[in-house]
């Protein structure tokens, strides 16, 4: 417990002397929970919890997500607990050595006993939404799925209930009793092509907390239900504040994909899912080009607009028009990005220097479908003075166009676009 009395202890000064509140919240406590249960997800997950595709990327974010907002929704319940001890049952405030020593007597409760529970549901929960991935690819040829426990004296009674239950994979009934079911608790289930057992046993024994599928949502801890995220009215702005603050702070960690060049892609786990498979691949493509890039990660403080790359310590953001007219698409995607309507900008308008990635993808670019391109990227380039380079994806092609090229002329502009189709 030595590396966690260290923070504790300067926690307990900083309640003391009034500098941290609870809603403060505290980067370090928060950083190390969640690097336990990432590691524990990691452990049960398996190898590619730290590789993308299009099967799992999403729910890993997601679990990524969710483990640290529950980290930082049990530091902010330690913490409250800890500032209800700077005064003793009679009223008077406690020396800062009775409040230590009192603190650091309480703290194993959280970050032992409480920590060793939570490993085990996270390892759990990784080791079952790996498993749901395979489900779904195997769902035709075995379309349901077999509930089982291990079969030994310690499996609770209301789970061996359970034992042998099966229904469809698509049965909404997985969405409340998809394990894990409770705190330790080490049910499974397989695919199978038996034929249902029909009506499921009563379920009024599962916990709120745990009537969730880690698979479909990536919710390790349930938001909804947990205790932890129960948070006072007066406490609950101040404590969204501190944890978009800190969220941003959190690190990349390993790269998720490096290029036979050398360049490399990294995700912050608070990249936003919604997008998050095409800015992946789009960025892949870019790293095989020979450019390094990391997806940002979602902020919700106001103001923030949210471009979604960084190259080179610039921010910037990807297009992926699908319209029909080509030509209208790449205007209105430059318009939402630099354009200005109501007063509010958009995302890269007020940034000092920028890029756009624009991937066309969606199209069989023919010369007239460059030409658009060519055309309406020109107006646009000239225009917007921040605008430091253009990156163009075609397929498995790369294509950067910076800034210089536009003193050459059109012409020269054009031929640099039209290499998108050979990728040199």
């Amino acid at each position: 417990m030595k590396p966690w009395n260290k923070i504790i202890e300067r926690i307990a000064k900083e309640l003391h002397t009034g500098k941290l509140k609870p809603s403060d919240l505290d980067q370090e406590l928060i950083q190390k929970t969640y690097d336990t249960l990432n590691k524990g997800v990691s452990e049960g997950y398996g190898a590619k919890y730290h590789q993308y595709n299009a099967q799992n990327s999403a729910t890993v974010q997601r679990i990524q997500q969710n483990i640290y907002q529950f980290s930082a929704a049990k530091t902010y319940q330690q913490l409250a607990e800890y500032n209800g001890y700077l005064v003793d049952e009679n009223g008077k405030e406690r020396s800062f050595n009775d409040f230590k020593k009192l603190v650091l007597e309480k703290h194993p409760k959280y970050n032992k006993n409480y920590l060793q529970a939570e490993y085990q549901t996270a390892k759990a929960s990784g080791q079952m939404a790996a498993k749901w991935e395979g489900f779904q690819r195997n769902k035709a040829r075995y379309p349901y799925l077999k509930y089982m426990t291990v079969g030994d004296e310690h499996v609770r009674d209301d789970h061996k209930e359970l034992h042998g239950f099966i229904a469809h994979i698509d049965d909404a009934i997985w969405d409340r009793i998809y394990p894990p079911n409770d705190w330790r608790c080490r049910c499974y289930v397989v695919q199978t092509n038996q034929e249902p057992t029909g009506e499921a046993p009563d379920l009024s024994f599962m916990k709120p907390e745990f009537s969730v599928n880690v698979g479909k949502t990536g919710t390790v801890f349930n938001e909804q239900a947990h205790p932890y995220f129960i948070i006072p009215k007066k406490d609950k702005e101040r404590m969204k504040l501190a944890f978009e603050s800190m969220k941003l702070r959190l690190a990349y960690g390993k790269a998720k994909y490096t290029a036979n060049n050398g360049a490399k892609v990294y995700v912050h786990p608070f990249a936003d899912p919604s997008d998050l498979i095409g800015n992946y691949r789009a960025a892949v493509k870019i790293a095989n080009k020979g450019i390094s890039s990391k997806l940002r990660p979602h902020s919700n403080i106001k103001g923030d607009k949210n471009p979604e790359f960084y190259i080179a310590k610039v921010k910037g953001d990807r297009v992926a028009p699908i319209s029909t007219n080509l030509k209208r698409a790449i205007s209105n995607a430059f318009d939402s990005k630099f354009g200005k309507k109501k007063g509010v900008s958009g995302q890269l308008r007020d940034l000092k220097d920028t890029f756009v990635i624009i991937d066309l993808s969606f199209y069989e670019l023919t010369n007239k479908k460059i030409g658009d391109v060519t055309s309406q990227s020109w107006q646009r380039f000239n225009h917007y003075n921040n605008l430091n380079y253009l990156i163009f994806i075609y397929k498995d092609n790369v294509v950067k166009v910076n800034r210089s090229v536009l003193k050459k002329g059109y012409d020269a502009y054009a031929k640099e676009i039209f290499k998108i189709r050979k990728g040199d």
